[in-house]
């Protein structure tokens, strides 16, 4: 439309320049033409007036015209009339009216400046002729002095008619040369028009994102310069947003690979970005950019946050609680060269692990030195108590330092457990021995150790091996480490006269081993607990039996870094089936 508006302006404009071009050269001829053609009568009555001089002087001054009359009938064919003037103004003779019913001119303007100058000259109506006429006046002098006038007119119709042919011609020529003129002027606007608008159109494109068009160009005037130019910053603005877009899929990859959640607000504090960590952590689903973050994410504390970081000042607790999780919030405010507020970036880290780590870390440390003092404390009080007796029996004493050496073996035990689950805890999937290790050879070793122990309780220890040969990756002295754990476990919680019986199958891709015995079984509301750090079922009866409390804990990490798992099922008086998977080697 206004490309359109532009091709209508610019052939206006010259149509309306060849208008007012015509209408001026039109009136310019015209007034040319009439005062031409006023010159032309006017020269034609001046030479007939040498003629009409001759026949004046012989009427005024012999009181007759001349014989010949010829040329008289001539003016009358001409439309000129012949007056001859006495000088008191009489009409004395007169070629186209009565001279008795003429009144006297003795005042007309053409006598009046004739007797004064010698030769009048006047255009007006005539009451007699009822005509307009162009009036020559010029007197007669005699020897004695002026004898009269005379005068000759001419009707202006005449010229009037000539001049309305001429202009008839002439306007019919200047209709021609405005058609001619429009159909240039509009073959000219169209030829600058056109490359306008392609360009106009081309700037359209390239707002809207398509950078790849490009003009022409080939002209040499200032229409190929803005072509040329158009094209340039087509090119560079194209070079510009592949390198914001290859910016932005950058960013936005980094802050999609990001764990932590990042969320970025503008200064109107509505949502310019946010990651998927952010998505997951704060449990929204759907899109969310330009919406308000207080209308997303409808948590009191953040918004508390937000105007905290915008004051300048820190919110002392900095973390969150969504659903089960403990968010640790960071915001970060951006500020323009001039202190602008332009923008807060948000970031959400997830410590519940963390967190859960540090009282598990905490826990352990209270546990252990739990652990630790007790024994310590007895073998302290009994020393002490030996060492304060110096006459205690021998048989006495010796019963004392069997104490200490159950003390001491319980303490070496829960040592060597602690080094053991610090060991497998502090490994990572790179560190840990990647030997292949035969499952069924294991099994028969530990079997093999402990079937002395199991029969002096008096509990037998049955195997039950499905397939000769079973071959995981892993770590063989951690892996014979975890089967020795639940069978120890096994003997150690079951009555006198049952059995233990240690299995191992293929189920799938994994290999499945499980330890059932038939002793005093786990509460539903325990077994949740069982696989924690120095936790017993039963406290008193576990370190009866030399129990630390850390068994199960390792047999669960083992498992993990062998990325297996471990389960159990278990009902009081019945007896437990713990179930170990570790994946086999394909």
């Amino acid at each position: 439309m206004t490309t359109n508006r532009l091709f209508l302006q610019m052939f206006l404009t010259a149509g309306f320049a060849a208008v007012a071009a015509s209408l001026v050269i039109f009136v310019s001829v015209q007034i040319q033409l009439e005062k031409s053609l006023f010159e032309k009568a006017k020269g034609n009555l001046d030479t007939q007036m040498v003629f009409a001089e001759f026949v004046a002087r012989d009427l005024l001054t012999s009181g007759e015209l001349p014989a010949d009359s010829a040329w008289i009938d001539k003016l009358e064919s001409a439309s000129t009339r012949l007056s001859i003037i006495s000088l008191d103004g009489q009409v004395l003779f007169d070629s186209q009216a009565n001279v008795e019913v003429l009144e006297n001119h003795r005042d007309r303007p053409e006598i009046l400046q004739a007797a004064e100058l010698g030769i009048g000259q006047s255009q007006r109506h005539s009451q007699s002729v009822n005509i307009d006429l162009l009036y020559i006046a010029l007197r007669l002098d005699g020897e004695e002095g002026p004898i009269g006038f005379v005068r000759l007119s001419s009707a202006l119709s005449l010229i009037s008619d000539d001049l309305n042919s001429l202009q008839r011609r002439l306007l019919f020529v200047v209709l021609v040369t405005l058609a001619i003129v429009f159909f240039v002027s509009y073959l000219l606007s169209h030829r600058f028009y056109q490359p306008i608008a392609e360009a106009t159109s081309h700037a359209k494109e390239i707002a809207e994102g398509n950078y790849q068009l490009r003009l022409p160009g080939r002209r040499a005037d200032e229409v190929g310069v803005l072509e040329r130019s158009l094209n340039e910053l087509a090119r560079k603005t194209e070079d510009r947003m592949d390198r914001i877009v290859e910016s932005r899929n950058q960013l936005e990859a980094i802050l999609s690979g990001l764990d932590e959640g990042v969320v970025a607000l503008d200064q109107e504090e509505n949502i310019a970005h946010i990651n998927r960590a952010a998505l997951s952590l704060l449990d929204l689903q759907g899109e969310f950019i330009g919406s308000k973050i207080w209308e997303v994410v409808r948590i009191p504390k953040l918004q508390s946050m937000l105007e905290s970081a915008l004051g300048n000042s820190q919110e002392p607790n900095r973390t969150l609680m969504v659903s089960d999780r403990t968010l640790e919030v960071h915001v970060l405010t951006m500020t323009s060269e001039e202190g602008l507020h332009v923008g807060t970036i948000i970031v959400f880290q997830d410590v519940t692990e963390r967190d859960m780590l540090d009282k598990m870390r905490s826990d352990f440390v209270a546990n252990a030195s739990h652990e630790l003092k007790t024994p310590l404390a007895a073998i302290k009080g009994i020393m002490e108590t030996v060492l304060d007796d110096e006459a205690m029996p021998k048989d006495v004493a010796r019963r004392f330092f069997e104490r200490v050496l159950a003390q001491s073996e319980r303490l070496n035990k829960i040592v060597v457990d602690l080094m053991q689950l610090s060991r497998f805890e502090s490994y990572r999937d790179q560190r840990i021995r990647r030997d292949k290790v035969d499952l069924v050879g294991a099994i028969r070793q530990v079997h093999s150790t402990l079937k002395l122990s199991a029969e002096e309780k008096n509990v037998r220890l049955d195997l039950e091996l499905q397939e000769p040969r079973l071959y995981v990756t892993g770590d063989t002295e951690a892996l014979s480490q975890l089967i020795s754990n639940l069978v120890e476990n096994a003997i150690k919680y079951s009555q006198s006269d049952s059995a233990v019986v240690i299995r191992l199958n293929r189920e799938k891709n994994f290999a499945t081993i499980q330890v059932v015995d038939t002793g005093i079984g786990i509460d539903v509301a325990e077994q949740a607990r069982i696989f924690e750090r120095f936790y017993r079922v039963d406290p008193a009866r576990s370190r009866e039996l030399g129990g630390t409390g850390l068994g199960l804990s390792i047999v669960k990490h083992i498992a993990n870094l062998h990325d297996g798992s471990v389960e159990v099922i278990s009902e009081p008086e019945v007896g437990s089936t713990f179930t170990v998977k570790i994946p086999l080697i394909t």
